[in-house]
C-alpha cells in the first residue's frame, strides 16, 4: 500500500511548541539537557493515529586547511527518538482514534549529555532540529505520513569559574602594572559578555616620567577557532582580529595635554552582533572557539636621544581571556545568569562560625519519613 507523505516546516495538521525556546547547557550543569513542549494535532475530521514520534538530530560540519588543500567533514552528533504513540515500539496498542478538533500531546525528551552548543562560524557549524512525524489514516483513505521540523538552539551558560561569590560577577583586573613611563591599571567589570552587549572599560594611569601624553586607546578582539579532525587528531587553528569601538552615545575622552597627575577614564565599548564574531565555546573533542581581549595604550614620551625636544611613541599592551556568550543568553535578562552562586559552592569557615554563633549546625534537615515519625 502506498503511503502519502508530506514533509514541511509548516503544517496545517501538525504543530510543535517548545516550553523553553532556548535549551541551556554548560559544564556546570550536572543533569543532561531536556526538551519540553507540546505537539498539537488538529484535524477537521476524525482520524486514526498509527504512530506519533519525535526525532532530535544534530549535525556538525567542520572545515580546515591541510597543506594547501581545504578539507571538510560532516558528522551526526545527536540522534534521539521519543515515541508519543504508541508509548513504546513493543507496546501492542490499538490505533488511536482522534475526534475532529485539536489534541495536545505533552512530552519531555532528554538529550545526550555532553553535546556541544549551537554555533555557526567559518570553521565550525553545529545545528540541531526536532522533527515530529505522524502516521495516520482517515475514513476511506490510505495511510498517510506527515512531518514538520523545528530548529532547536542549544546555548552555553558561563562556567562556574567565571562567577564570583557574594552574587557579584567576576571582573577582569590587570592590577597595578609598571612600565618604563607610568603605572597603569585596566579594569573590565565582567569576565563574560553576551554578543551584542556593551563592555565596560576603565583605565587608570599614574605617570612616572615628565610630559607623558596618552594619545590613543585601542581595543581588539582576537578570535581563535580550532578544529581537531579525527583523520589526523591534530589541532588546526585560524584566527581573526576585530577592532572594538565605543558604543553609540559613549566616548572615551582623552587628556589633551601632558599628564601632570594621575588620570582615569572609562567608556562602554560595543561588542559586535553582526555574525562576523562567533561566541566562545568549551574545548570539545573536535573543535573549540576562544577569545582574547587586547587593550593597547598609545603614549608619547620625550625622546631622550634627541636634543631637539622631540617625542617618541610607545605602546603599552594588556591582554586577557574573555568568554563571549551566545546572544540568546541575553534572554535571561541583564546578567541574571551571574547573580546566583553555584548550588554546590562549599561553605566557608566564616560562614560555619556565623552559624554556630546563632546556634545553628551543619546537620541536614530531616527526611520526610523522619518528620512523620517525630509527630
Amino acid at each position: 500500500m502506498m503511503m502519502w507523505k508530506r514533509r514541511s516546516s509548516v503544517s496545517k495538521s501538525l504543530s510543535i511548541q517548545l516550553l523553553e525556546p532556548i535549551i541551556f547547557i554548560g559544564s556546570n550543569l550536572e543533569t543532561s539537557p531536556v526538551i519540553r513542549g507540546t505537539v498539537n494535532v488538529d484535524f477537521q475530521k476524525s482520524c486514526i493515529i498509527k504512530k506519533l514520534q519525535l526525532d532530535f538530530s544534530g549535525m556538525m560540519k567542520t572545515q580546515w586547511t591541510q597543506g594547501e588543500k581545504s578539507r571538510r567533514h560532516q558528522q551526526n552528533i545527536a540522534d534521539s527518538h521519543l515515541q508519543l504513540y504508541p508509548t513504546s515500539e513493543s507496546a501492542l496498542s490499538p490505533p488511536l482514534l482522534l475526534n475532529s478538533g485539536s489534541t495536545r500531546f505533552s512530552f519531555e525528551m532528554p538529550l545526550p549529555a555532553g553535546i556541544p552548543e549551537t554555533i555557526s562560524c567559518s570553521q565550525v557549524n553545529v545545528d540541531y532540529s526536532i522533527t515530529v512525524s505522524l502516521d495516520y489514516k482517515k475514513d476511506g483513505a490510505s495511510q498517510m505520513h506527515e512531518e514538520i521540523k523545528k530548529q532547536v538552539v542549544l546555548a552555553r551558560l558561563p562556567d562556574t569559574g567565571m562567577i564570583a561569590g557574594e552574587n557579584y560577577p567576576a571582573t577582569i583586573d590587570s592590577h597595578k602594572h609598571f612600565s618604563n613611563w607610568c603605572q597603569y591599571r585596566i579594569t573590565i567589570d565582567t569576565k563574560t559578555a553576551v554578543l551584542g552587549s556593551k563592555l565596560p572599560l576603565k583605565i587608570e594611569i599614574a605617570p612616572t616620567v615628565k610630559d607623558l601624553r596618552l594619545k590613543q586607546v585601542f581595543l581588539q578582539l582576537v578570535e581563535r577557532r580550532t578544529v581537531t579532525p579525527t583523520v589526523d587528531n591534530v589541532d588546526h587553528t585560524t584566527q581573526s582580529v576585530y577592532f572594538l569601538y565605543p558604543a553609540k552615545g559613549h566616548t572615551l575622552t582623552l587628556p589633551n595635554r601632558a599628564l601632570g597627575q594621575n588620570w582615569q577614564g572609562s567608556c562602554l565599548y560595543q561588542i559586535p552582533d553582526d555574525n562576523s564574531v562567533s561566541h566562545s565555546t568549551q574545548k570539545y573533542n573536535y573543535f573549540g572557539v576562544s577569545h582574547l581581549l587586547l587593550v593597547s595604550l598609545l603614549v608619547s614620551i620625550p625622546d631622550s636621544t634627541s636634543p631637539n625636544g622631540r617625542f617618541t611613541t610607545r605602546t603599552i599592551s594588556f591582554q586577557t581571556h574573555i568568554d563571549l556568550l551566545d546572544k540568546h543568553v541575553a534572554q535571561l535578562g541583564d546578567r541574571e545568569f551571574t547573580k546566583l552562586p553555584s548550588y554546590d559552592c562549599p561553605i566557608s569557615i566564616e560562614e560555619i562560625e556565623a552559624l554556630k554563633r546563632h546556634g545553628l549546625g551543619l546537620e541536614c534537615p530531616p527526611t520526610y519519613e523522619e518528620s512523620l515519625l517525630a509527630v
